[in-house]
């Protein structure tokens, strides 16, 4: 009875820790519910092979051969990524294994043959071998994913290390009291059960703390976006009141420049008269400059944030020019091109109000639809330093200088995420003191299908 508990113990703790290595690496294509059941066919296919071949290589070979069978029905990403990341754990699993196994035979717990022939013993092994590969994946996982998107605190992250850490040492102990004491009561069982349940569990905790977060960034995202709106609206508010003072004053205008006429014809000096009214055009013209700044393409969204971000930029003194070349309506939508457009835009005003005058500012802005695709080139002088090229392929993100980088971050993020949305791709080169970034968006048609490729 206790060997068919300790070896299910050992099952379920496998398939926990893959599923949570798999899930944090590749992500998942289907729900996690589909897990026990793949991992119990994986169970009955592997101990049937071992029953038919009793060789050590052969059975790892199979088993290695089911979780790549594993990984390529449940798993995301390119058939290159599922191949390494189960290599990757196998060789892994089998380091820390045969670490254990070395450090037992060392302290003299108990020998090699013990732990070949003993069912109870090798599933204590197992177990710790599991428990330390948790900790390991946790550690590699939060400084390749979670420490460079800024998606959780390190509190929370030496939360669950200590956790784990603590419920590994405690097995670890009560397996050496085991062997020794040559006892595998239900009682030890039982506690074995309990200190495992409370890895997982700090996992579970852990897991609920980082969706918190992420939802409080990206609330403070929605509401910044909000702003933005509401900005956009007072905006439009202001220049409709300058349109009716425009209009209100028009005719005192007119009726100035008409008396400008009549006295050049009365005496007779045209030039002089010329001159005053030119003078007085131009004055207007200085006056209402702001008022028709307003991007017309006839796409209310994207001339919407670019106006405000031109308005932005003007007041700050730099020159934003925009080349438009889009209709009315594309199959794109209008939150994420005020999500591309608002965040890249302000990066570029940014990075132009840092010049402190050594060159002068200036953004260019040209988008187009041609071939049922998006084009979008963004240009703005800098101060900085060449920083070479790169590209949302190679999955990374130009670096910030800005206070707030999580933010930052996400921002950015979004904005990779989106063209992900549409298979485009994003990239980013340094020419001539200017920042250039070029993005590629592919339209997809009413079955989600790209029209442009």
């Amino acid at each position: 009875m206790e060997n068919i508990l300790m070896q299910s113990m050992v099952s379920i703790l496998q398939m926990f820790v893959f599923t949570i290595y798999l899930k944090e690496i590749l992500g998942l294509r289907h729900s996690v519910v589909w897990m026990p059941l793949l991992w119990i066919l994986l169970e009955i296919v592997d101990r049937s092979i071992v029953k038919m071949a009793d060789s050590p290589g052969i059975n790892g070979l199979v088993y290695l051969i089911l979780l790549e069978i594993i990984v390529f029905l449940i798993g995301d990403g390119s058939w290159k990524k599922k191949l390494f990341i189960t290599l990757a754990f196998s060789v892994v699993i089998t380091v820390l294994e045969i670490l254990l196994i070395n450090v037992v035979i060392i302290f003299e717990i108990c020998d090699l043959n013990l732990i070949s022939n003993d069912i109870k013993i090798s599933s204590l092994i197992l177990i710790l071998t599991q428990m330390l590969a948790f900790i390991f994946f946790h550690v590699i996982i939060y400084y390749c994913k979670h420490q460079i998107k800024g998606e959780t605190s390190i509190k929370d992250w030496l939360g669950i290390l200590l956790i784990s850490g603590g419920c590994f040492v405690a097995v670890l102990v009560l397996t050496m009291n085991m062997i020794n004491y040559n006892n595998f009561s239900m009682g030890y069982v039982i506690v074995l059960v309990i200190l495992i349940c409370l890895n997982f569990l700090s996992y579970y905790f852990y897991s609920i703390s980082l969706e918190k977060r992420k939802i409080e960034m990206e609330t403070r995202i929605y509401q910044k976006q909000i702003a933005v709106y509401q900005e956009r609206y007072q905006d439009i508010q202001q220049t409709r009141k300058d349109v009716c003072h425009f209009q209100h004053d028009i005719n005192n205008h007119l009726s100035i420049i008409q008396k400008l006429c009549e006295d050049a014809k009365e005496k007779r000096k045209p030039e002089e008269c010329m001159y005053e009214i030119e003078k007085y055009l131009k004055n207007i013209g200085i006056t209402y400059d702001t008022i028709f700044h307003d991007t017309d393409s006839e796409n209310l969204m994207i001339d919407s944030i670019i106006d405000m971000k031109k308005g932005s930029a003007l007041s700050k003194g730099i020159d934003m020019v925009t080349e438009l070349y889009i209709p009315p309506n594309m199959k794109y939508d209008s939150l994420d091109m005020v999500i591309i457009l608002g965040n890249l835009l302000d990066n570029a005003i940014e990075a132009c109000e840092k010049l402190m005058n050594k060159k002068k500012p200036e953004i260019i802005l040209k988008i187009q639809y041609k071939m049922s695709n998006l084009v979008i080139l963004i240009k703005n002088t800098y101060d900085g330093e060449e920083i070479g090229a790169g590209n949302s392929v190679d999955n990374s993100l130009p670096a910030t200088t800005k206070n707030d980088k999580k933010i930052h971050g996400i921002g950015m993020r979004n904005v990779k995420e989106i063209i992900k949305k549409y298979n485009g791709i994003i990239e980013w080169r340094t020419e001539y003191g200017m920042f250039v970034i070029d993005i590629l968006l592919y339209e997809f048609d009413k079955n989600g299908e790209n029209k442009g490729q």
